[in-house]
């Protein structure tokens, strides 16, 4: 009894010392992969202040959607669009997206993030935000992260710290 105890000791530290390196590996590419998707988010919110939509994009894939919370979906152009309509009624000073979770399988990442676009309205410069929560689909094309699919749970608008409009979507019970 005492050598299977010991047998079975042995053999599970072995394992957990085998196992080790593949974790290490495993945690230090899922850092890679967060800082990567962070990274082309804090590029959007770049262009998104800059006003670079052409630029903007570029960070999408040729066949993008988008899909808003009351669920409209939206091709690239339309998309990009609307957020360019909105820079004249708001000036855009601040973008911050914040990464809640990613996972790669293959060449694709699906993101959880939530963004925040802060600016100030054109007429009378009244304090603006425009939050979203979103879970978005990334590509990976010869080494550059697109994105492929944005479908937002939640846009909420809020002017002079009040909020003027919180659509979300509606929860969907999943069909057998």
């Amino acid at each position: 009894m005492k050598k299977s105890l010991a047998f079975m000791f042995a053999a599970a530290v072995g394992a957990a010392l085998l196992n080790a390196p593949i974790a290490a590996q495993a945690d230090a590419a899922s850092t890679v992969l967060q800082s990567q998707i962070q990274s082309a988010y804090d590029a959007q919110c770049s262009d998104v202040i800059s006003g670079d939509f052409a630029n903007l994009a570029k960070s999408q894939t040729g066949d993008y959607t988008g899909t808003a919370p009351n669920g409209t979906v939206m091709d690239s152009a339309t998309s990009l669009a609307g957020l360019k309509a909105m820079t004249a009624q708001v000036t855009f000073m601040a973008c911050k997206a914040q990464l809640a979770s990613v996972q790669q399988t293959g060449s694709t990442a699906v993101a959880s993030v939530t963004t925040t676009l802060d600016g100030k309205a054109v007429a009378g410069g009244v304090p603006f935000s425009l939050i979203s929560t979103s879970v978005d689909t990334w590509t990976n094309a010869s080494g550059a992260w697109l994105m492929s699919k944005s479908v937002v749970s939640e846009t909420k608008i809020i002017a002079n710290g009040k909020v003027l409009q919180d659509v979300v979507a509606p929860a969907t019970t999943p069909q057998p």
